[in-house]
């Protein structure tokens, strides 16, 4: 950040590749998940209003401790309950005019593809750490119980 203004020039002449993290779907929107998803929106609009070949990807987490702790709660399988929230964040996203996304992953479907190196290359250089698999696992300067 030089806070100078600088032309955009993308990767990739003429292409713009813009990743938005989507929801975690383990319960229904708020205004903030609204006002990041229209700012997304806007964003990708503006590039293509300026003639930029835009692939928008959004994606969703469907799989988290949030959504296995809530379908524990509710007693559904949290497969079912990630469903339903998408289902429902997509209307949403429609009664707000939001345009679809080129692309919308889920992480259950992508984690074959998502890459380890990182977590690896921090965790040996303690920059990471490494807990026992657990649902319930905390960092280990967590203060939540």
């Amino acid at each position: 950040l030089s806070r100078e203004v600088k032309a955009f020039t993308p990767v990739e002449a003429g292409k713009v590749k813009l990743y938005f993290c989507g929801m975690t779907v383990y319960d229904h929107c708020h205004v903030g998940h609204a006002r990041a998803m229209v700012t997304s929106d806007m964003v990708a609009r503006y590039l293509r209003h300026r003639g930029w070949d835009v692939d928008f990807v959004r994606n969703y987490t469907d799989v988290d401790d949030k959504i296995i702790h809530r379908a524990a709660e509710t007693g559904e399988a949290w497969h079912e309950l990630a469903e339903r929230y998408i289902q429902s964040t997509q209307d949403d996203f429609r009664a707000l005019g939001l345009a679809k996304p080129s692309s919308e992953p889920r992480v259950s479907t992508s984690m074959p593809t998502i890459p380890v190196a990182p977590c690896s290359s921090a965790r040996s250089s303690a920059s990471g750490y490494s807990v026992p698999p657990s649902t319930n696992a905390r960092p280990p300067f967590s203060k939540a119980g």
